[in-house]
C-alpha cells in the first residue's frame, strides 16, 4: 500500500476530490488494478506462448521419433496434439525456427494413414491444409507428394480425376 500511495503521490492534488470519499478510492484502486494487470499480461504473454510453442515442438518431435520407430498411431496421437495447438495460438510466432510446425504435423498425420493403408484419412487431413498457409518450400514438396500418393492408393477415386492430381 506504501507503494501504491508513493505511486500516486504526484497525482494526488489532481484526484484529491475523488479521494474523500470511499467509493472515489475504491474506483481508483480498482483502475490501478487493471492498468497493472494488463501490463503484467503485455510482459508475460510472450514468455506463455514461448513456452506453450516449445510444448507443441516436443510433441512434434515425439511424434517424428515414434515414426522412426514405426509407430504410426502413437506419432498420430502426437501430431495430432501439435495441431490442436495450433488451433489455439499460432505457432508460427511461438516456434520462429519452424513456422510451418502446424502444416508439417498434418502432413506428418497424413503420412501416417498412409503408411497404415487409411488414403482416405489421409487426403481428408490433405485437404485441410490450403497452399497459402505453407511457408517453406521443402513442406510445400512434401504436401505435393503426399497429395500424389494418397489420390494414387486411394480405390474410391477414377483414373481420370488420380491423372489430373498427379499431374498437379
Amino acid at each position: 500500500l506504501c507503494i501504491i500511495n508513493n505511486c500516486i503521490g504526484p497525482v494526488r492534488p489532481l484526484v484529491q476530490v475523488h479521494f474523500d470519499n470511499p467509493v472515489g478510492r475504491l474506483v481508483f484502486y480498482n483502475l490501478l488494478a487493471i492498468v497493472l494487470l494488463y501490463w503484467v499480461w503485455r510482459k508475460a504473454r510472450a514468455g506463455i506462448l514461448r513456452a506453450l510453442g516449445l510444448r507443441a515442438m516436443r510433441h512434434f518431435l515425439d511424434g517424428m521419433h515414434r515414426m522412426i520407430l514405426g509407430k504410426w498411431g502413437a506419432a498420430i496421437r502426437c501430431f495430432e496434439k501439435v495441431y490442436r495447438s495450433s488451433r489455439w495460438i499460432r505457432l508460427e510466432d511461438a516456434v520462429p525456427e519452424h513456422p510451418d510446425i502446424a502444416v508439417d504435423a498434418q502432413l506428418k498425420i497424413a503420412a501416417c494413414e498412409l503408411e497404415l493403408g487409411r488414403p482416405n484419412d489421409a487426403k481428408a487431413w490433405l485437404l485441410r491444409i490450403r497452399p497459402s498457409e505453407i511457408l517453406t518450400p521443402h513442406v510445400r514438396r512434401g504436401w505435393a507428394e503426399l497429395r500424389a500418393l494418397s489420390y494414387e492408393s486411394s480405390d474410391e477415386l477414377e483414373t481420370e480425376t488420380v491423372l489430373k492430381e498427379l499431374e498437379k
